[in-house]
């Protein structure tokens, strides 16, 4: 009877081990599962950061180059912090045109669409050079009624050309420079003379008044990307 007795006791002492192991195994199976799904605490960073990256391939992360190799970009950010990208064999690279990694050069503004890395960088799975969303911050359109003294001379804009490419204007003369973009985004800068447009759409136009005080000759361009570098700039002849 004594030893049915501790036979018992060894029984439930086993049963309630194997109990307690069990318990252990099934809740690290919960935590497997709610860390897949994102539903307790580590797993939600894991999960969020996941959904974090994927997020990100769609909003995409806008500025300026300011450094590039053949496995790296850095982008310069409206807010001027800066953002490591990273550059693999699949990454697209995009332009108006067929364009590779020697296309990423300081100045040029662009738009990586790729996922987030835990450490803050972009793995980019597409990288769009020039993208139109960036010509949509900044100066805007003006609104002021147009001069009735001033002259007007109206510029084409297109993908990547002005029209005409030569202008010319008298000293001390109001003129008023009309652009009208046809295709892009584009806008118009005359640098020494302190003139600059808006950055405009494709069916857009905006226009910009001055008086120019002193003659000489000077360049002016669309400051969006590398247009300027693509060919898109002209002469303002001053008389």
């Amino acid at each position: 009877m004594k030893n049915n007795s501790m036979l018992l006791a060894i029984l439930i002492v086993i049963f309630a081990v194997g109990g307690f192991f069990a318990g252990i195994k099934y809740q690290q199976g919960k935590s497997g599962s709610y860390s897949s799904s994102g539903t307790d605490q580590g797993g939600r960073g894991q999960f969020a950061q996941r959904r974090g990256g994927q997020s990100g391939a769609f909003r995409p992360t806008t500025g300026e180059i300011v450094g590039a190799d053949a496995t790296t970009m850095t982008v310069k950010l409206q807010d001027g912090s800066t953002k490591l990208v990273l550059l693999s064999d699949k990454t697209q690279i995009n332009k108006a045109e067929k364009a590779t990694k020697d296309d990423l050069k300081n100045g040029v503004q662009v738009a990586v669409f790729g996922t987030t890395n835990a450490d803050g960088s972009i793995t980019a799975q597409t990288v769009q050079l020039n993208p139109q969303l960036s010509g949509m911050r900044g100066r805007q359109p003006n609104q002021s009624p147009k001069s009735p003294d001033a002259k007007e001379i109206v510029v084409q804009a297109s993908n990547y050309k002005f029209s005409p490419t030569t202008i010319t204007v008298k000293q001390g003369e109001k003129t008023r420079i009309v652009l009208k973009n046809s295709d892009g985004m584009h806008d118009f800068k005359v640098d020494e003379l302190n003139i600059a447009t808006a950055v405009i759409q494709g069916g857009q136009e905006d226009f910009v008044e001055f008086t120019a005080d002193k003659p000489g000759q000077y360049e002016f361009y669309c400051s969006v990307g590398n247009h300027r570098q693509m060919g898109m700039k002209g002469k303002l002849i001053v008389q």
